[in-house]
C-alpha cells in the first residue's frame, strides 16, 4: 500500500514481524519481537508508528 502511493509522503523505516523469504520489506530494517518496536522507531527517526492489529496475536500484544 505505501509503495503504491509514494506521493502521500510515507516512508517505511522498519518492520516488526515474522521473517519471510518473499516479504516486500526484505531490504528494510526488521525485528522479530514486538518489544523491539521502540528501538526500531528511534533508529529510523519515525514520526509515527502503524500497528496492524490483525498481525499481532494476544500473547505478543504490546503492554500499553
Amino acid at each position: 500500500m505505501f509503495s503504491d502511493e509514494p506521493e502521500l509522503g510515507n516512508r517505511i523505516g522498519g518492520v516488526v514481524g515474522k521473517e519471510a523469504d518473499a516479504a516486500p520489506w526484505r531490504d528494510i530494517p526488521h525485528r522479530s519481537a514486538l518489544a523491539d518496536l521502540p528501538e526500531l522507531s528511534d533508529r529510523s527517526d519515525a514520526e509515527g508508528v502503524i500497528l496492524v492489529g490483525s498481525a499481532v496475536t494476544a500473547p505478543r500484544a504490546p503492554p500499553w
